[in-house]
């Protein structure tokens, strides 16, 4: 009898889409099958913690974590019965069991290991959509790890496969939590209900004025004719170009721009960029306006062939730099924007205080199936 092959489940979202074959797809691949696990009021028994040396930082320490229950328990007079402590080394246990505190550590610290890098990068060139998401439970039902990979290569931050993970817990999983956190390599991303929209929370990108020298050409294939009123640039994970289009351009206009991807990456290959944002200031003069007449603050566009993504469709992370930009041009922190490209997808945008925006959006399951690695 031959044993049932190795395999991920994987979904296909839409991610700010209000009906499938719109927004932007992302594949989501779940490492480990989400656990049922009960989900209650669990604010005074879930700690976060990490243990340092005199010389650095550890992923383990048993009878440091024996010693943070004590003070929980002992000193701090901690009613409940068990303690969870989120780590490195993922969820670790301590309960009480009589006059002694009891602590429940892993054999094997949890790892996405099990599926290799270069498995993942395969499984994104084999799904083909501009990103794929890597999820893995850390405490199941509230805490995940996630990763993203486009065909070519691992990145950063991808707003829109985060938005499409948060929907597969959410809607496909049945996750019952109000929001979750996602631990990345651009830190803590959270993703929470609200109403039929999926909202996630991003760190902002301003941009500035300092540009990179000799994108003079670049500049001209992507606009042609046209001359920015505005060229910033943010210099962070993603270096993105931002393009601000003048406000006389009509949406038909904007929309009908067709910048070439292989003149564009031959037009600069320093690395210094790797996507162009193009904008426009949203009127109803300029037709920038949803299906119910409500008028977009600002419209854009996304191109990324240096990552091998001729035109995104939706890009979360794009509107990290645009909600920065368009806050400070309009002195507003709560805006309405649409991707214009030919799938499209409405993006409410609410920039807070703390250097974060919240991106909201409404998601759909278009394919639900599995992926075989071996």
């Amino acid at each position: 009898m031959s044993s049932e092959r190795k395999h991920l489940p994987v979904y296909k979202i839409d991610a700010f889409a209000s009906k499938p074959f719109k927004g932007n797809p992302a594949a989501v691949c779940l490492l480990q099958d989400e656990v049922t696990t009960d989900i209650t009021s669990r604010c005074s028994s879930i700690f976060g913690l990490r243990w340092f040396t005199p010389k650095n930082e550890v992923n383990l320490c048993g009878h440091a974590t024996l010693a943070s229950a004590a003070v929980l328990f002992t000193c701090k007079g901690n009613p409940s019965t068990s303690l969870t402590f989120l780590t490195k080394s993922g969820e670790l246990v301590a309960k009480r069991k009589g006059d002694l505190v009891c602590i429940d550590l892993p054999l094997n610290p949890p790892s996405d290991k099990d599926v290799s890098d270069e498995t993942k990068q395969n499984i994104a060139m084999e799904i083909n959509f501009s990103d794929t998401a890597f999820v893995r439970p850390i405490n199941p039902g509230s805490i995940f790890g996630l990763r993203w990979f486009t065909p070519k290569n691992e990145v950063n931050l991808c707003g829109h496969a985060t938005l499409a993970s948060a929907a597969v817990l959410f809607t496909c999983k049945g996750n019952p939590s109000t929001s979750l956190t996602f631990l990345t390599k651009s830190g803590e991303l959270v993703a929470k209900r609200k109403g039929d929209l999926v909202c996630i929370d991003l760190p902002l990108n301003p941009p500035s004025d300092k540009i990179p020298y000799g994108v003079d050409k670049l500049i001209e294939i992507c606009l042609g004719s046209c001359q920015p009123v505005d060229i910033q640039y943010t210099p962070g994970a993603n270096k993105e170009l931002l393009l601000r289009l003048p406000d006389s351009c009509s949406r038909q206009e904007f929309e009908q721009m067709s910048p070439n991807p292989s003149a564009m990456m031959n037009a600069y290959k320093t690395g210094e960029v790797m996507g162009v944002i193009l904008t426009l200031k949203g009127s109803k003069e300029n037709g920038a306006v949803d299906e119910d007449g409500r008028v977009f603050d600002f419209i854009s566009r996304y191109f990324t062939p240096w990552n091998g993504i001729d035109e995104d469709p939706v890009t979360g992370a794009a509107h990290t730099v645009l909600s920065a930009y368009w806050s400070k041009v309009l002195g507003k922190t709560e805006m309405y924007a649409r991707q214009c490209s030919k799938r499209g997808g409405n993006i409410e945008i609410k920039v807070r205080d703390d250097g974060r925006v919240e991106l909201a959006g409404k998601a759909r399951t278009v394919i639900e199936g599995k992926i075989f690695v071996d």
